[in-house]
């Protein structure tokens, strides 16, 4: 519960610094959820992509070992439950 609220606090305080003219990132995974928060703060929308050896040769380098069971439940839900983002939003690659 800690890391939601301090994740929804960093969200926050970064759309704030959006509001001030600063350029800011938010790495979202989901943002259906958040979506209308983003749009009113004036978001712009990329897209990132990454096949699923590229995730897990990441989570090698840089993850605990928890990570490919996650990336691995990720993927299987983005297949079942495909995201509608990419039809409403442009897309690229990062």
């Amino acid at each position: 519960m800690v890391a939601i609220d301090m994740r929804r606090t960093a969200i926050a305080s970064a759309i704030q610094a959006h509001l001030r003219g600063h350029t800011v990132w938010i790495v979202d995974i989901n943002p259906d959820m958040r979506m209308e928060q983003y749009k009113r703060a004036g978001a712009r929308f990329h897209t990132c992509t990454a096949d699923r050896a590229e995730l897990h040769r990441r989570a090698d380098a840089e993850r605990p070992a928890r990570w490919h069971e996650l990336i691995d439940e990720h993927l299987v839900k983005a297949v079942t439950q495909p995201s509608r983002r990419r039809a409403r939003y442009g897309s690229g690659t990062c």
